[in-house]
């Protein structure tokens, strides 16, 4: 016996006594100790990531205070179709292949292939950079995951674990993308929909992933990542509605 006091009959046990028995399952401070690195490396990346984004559209673009009809420079026609042509001289170059997993994907299987992140951040870049209109949520993702995945690989770690890490990482890399960590980490688990067993680490991982980065990253950026595709200010005509029929 512990000498702790049992529940009686029909009495429910304490969250005191689940959140023990949490923390002694096996491997979790490993797991926990992994979160914790993976959301101060990847809050890092993101800035990173963000800082070469951020610069490189405004070397490019800025929109008048007040936009109008065919207002803009024509020369942003040719910045946009050389991006088109890098990326695919890049993804020559590299050898990405021809078909990436996506984000859905890689949060369903649980696990990046390191080889490709490196490859699929260039080309993401330089997409975002020439003015695509795309998110930056797949190269976020991929670097959290195959980190994840890369670090438990050559750890030599349980399949468990590597796919613990690796939903760790992705939670850690959107949890400077979105306005709360908690949210980085619902949004990995909704997807990836862990077995009942690993839930509880998956979800403890992933939540101290995410804050550990959104605590890095906001003071030093001053905002979440989201705030830099906030939609400039401008006055309603009504000529607006009309070219919006054609563009749709």
């Amino acid at each position: 016996m512990s000498g702790q006091p049992q529940p009686g009959p029909g009495e429910a046990p304490s969250s005191n006594s689940d959140f023990v028995a949490l923390t002694r399952s096996p491997g979790f401070w490993v797991i926990m100790r992994y979160a914790a690195l993976f959301g101060v490396v990847l809050a890092f990346a993101e800035l990173a990531f963000l800082a070469l984004v951020k610069g490189g559209t405004k070397l490019w673009f800025t929109l008048p205070k007040d936009p109008g009809w065919l207002d803009g420079s024509l020369w942003w026609v040719a910045v946009t179709a050389g991006a088109g042509v890098l990326v695919g001289v890049l993804r020559r170059f590299l050898r990405v292949p021809v078909k990436l997993a996506g984000t859905v994907k890689e949060l369903k299987d649980q696990r990046v292939e390191p080889s490709t992140v490196l490859k699929a951040v260039a080309v993401s870049l330089v997409s975002l950079v020439g003015g695509a209109s795309l998110g930056p949520e797949d190269a976020l993702g991929k670097m959290g995951g195959g980190l994840g995945t890369w670090v438990s690989e050559r750890q030599k770690l349980s399949e468990e674990m590597r796919a613990t890490n690796t939903l760790s990482g992705m939670s850690g890399a959107y949890g400077g993308l979105l306005s709360s960590p908690i949210l980085a980490s619902i949004l990995t688990l909704e997807i990836a929909r862990p077995k009942a067993e690993r839930f509880a680490d998956t979800l403890a991982a992933g939540l101290l992933a995410a804050s550990v980065s959104f605590a890095v990253y906001f003071p030093i950026a001053g905002s979440t990542f989201v705030g830099i595709y906030a939609l400039p200010s401008f006055k309603y005509e009504d000529w607006q509605l009309l070219a919006a029929v054609p563009s749709g």
